[in-house]
């Protein structure tokens, strides 16, 4: 499948889930894995049976209107060709929002007063936009990418596209003449040719110069946005690219090899598989304040307490916590029932204050938890 134009739909934002931590009447949350682009209209139409049912017992009014855009999803996925591991719905009477998720999530469906936003706290972990930089002497390529989607950005009268052109414009007339294509041995310099053996001597001068002009313009379109920045190429040229770098976002790890023919889709996974073992630039910060901020907690009561009073900056929580219980908002204390069931997910709740209080949440695996708790915050006082 070819990776689609950007949307959306891609990209959850923290104001954005504060939007949803403050949704009111019943309130949807539908995750769906969808192992296969194909199964996406029967798995979503198993799920709003399983959705309808939820709404009748939760004795819910308008079940059709709630619905109608869950309906229109699996039309629209395969008419725009859109696809992910799993599908993340938040749908209240005033509120729809939906999010395609690289992540692989259990089936879950929840029907209640909040939104369980738990599964899209996920997002928040691992950078969501990013760009790849195509190294190549014959076509310089950006691309402006979500985890599902790339659009090329243009270069034109920003940065050199290919060396050649920038070869005629920069070098006198001496460097242009009696030139004849290099073998298979010059590699990605093949279509790039010097004439005399001072030209050959100082090719890899010409590359550095060209590669500094390249990163000029490159970094100018970079830091309106400030995303990280993958560099794709054969090693030699990721190098010199990195020698004369001067934006602060390049990631450590590129891809190899030369990308000339190399599909975009394919780029695409590469640039995936290196960005999902990054933390995103909010996390790192927040790790970072974590380290150096003495005001922490790891108990969950007390974290949802501070939750709701606005004192929580930064919340972390591993993926398997669990704390569940009755808030009882006027006493500020939790209340544990005789039945579990009885109760709801706390750390939920702890989640959705620390947005609502304009806090940052996020899920993380166990082994990347601070102290390697179940449920870690920094307070504001």
């Amino acid at each position: 499948m070819t990776p689609r134009k950007i949307a959306a739909a891609d990209v959850a934002s923290f104001d954005e889930l504060k939007s949803l931590a403050a949704a009111n009447g019943v309130c949807i949350t539908l995750v769906e894995p969808i192992p296969n682009p194909l199964e996406i209209r029967t798995r979503l139409k198993n799920a709003i049976r399983r959705v309808e049912k939820k709404l009748a017992d939760h004795g819910a009014d308008g079940i059709p209107a709630l619905l109608e855009p869950i309906h229109a999803i699996a039309t629209d996925a395969e008419t725009e060709r859109k696809w992910a591991n799993s599908l993340i719905v938040f749908r209240s009477p005033e509120t729809f929002r939906r999010f395609w998720l690289h992540q692989t999530f259990k089936e879950a469906l929840t029907v209640a007063n909040r939104f369980q936003i738990r599964p899209a706290l996920g997002l928040m972990g691992r950078e969501q936009r990013f760009f790849i930089l195509a190294l190549s002497r014959q076509r310089m390529r950006l691309f402006r990418c979500t985890q599902h989607g790339a659009e090329e950005v243009q270069l034109r009268g920003v940065a050199p596209e290919n060396m050649r052109d920038w070869l005629n414009i920069r070098q006198p007339d001496h460097v242009l003449k009696n030139r004849s294509y290099g073998g298979a041995s010059v590699g990605s310099m093949q279509g790039v040719t010097f004439g005399t053996s001072t030209d050959r001597e100082r090719e890899p001068e010409y590359l550095a110069h060209f590669l500094k002009e390249v990163e000029k313009g490159v970094t100018s379109i970079l830091r309106m946005e400030n995303l990280p920045l993958i560099l794709a190429g054969v090693e030699y040229e990721m190098g010199l690219y990195r020698k004369e770098n001067t934006y602060q976002r390049l990631l450590e790890k590129g891809i190899n090899g030369a990308p000339d023919h190399v599909a975009l889709r394919t780029l695409h996974q590469h640039a995936m598989g290196i960005v999902m073992q990054v933390f995103s630039e909010p996390l790192r910060q927040a790790l970072a304040d974590f380290e150096k901020n003495g005001r922490i907690s790891f108990s969950a009561p007390d974290i949802v307490k501070a939750a709701s009073e606005g004192r929580v900056a930064d919340l972390f929580l591993s993926e398997s916590a669990q704390q569940r219980g009755i808030w009882d908002e006027q006493r500020q204390e939790i209340v544990f029932p005789a039945r579990e069931e009885d109760g709801e997910d706390l750390l939920n709740l702890a989640a959705l204050q620390t947005l609502l209080h304009g806090g940052r949440a996020f899920v993380l695996k166990a082994p990347d938890m601070p102290g390697k708790a179940e449920t870690a915050a920094v307070l504001r006082f």
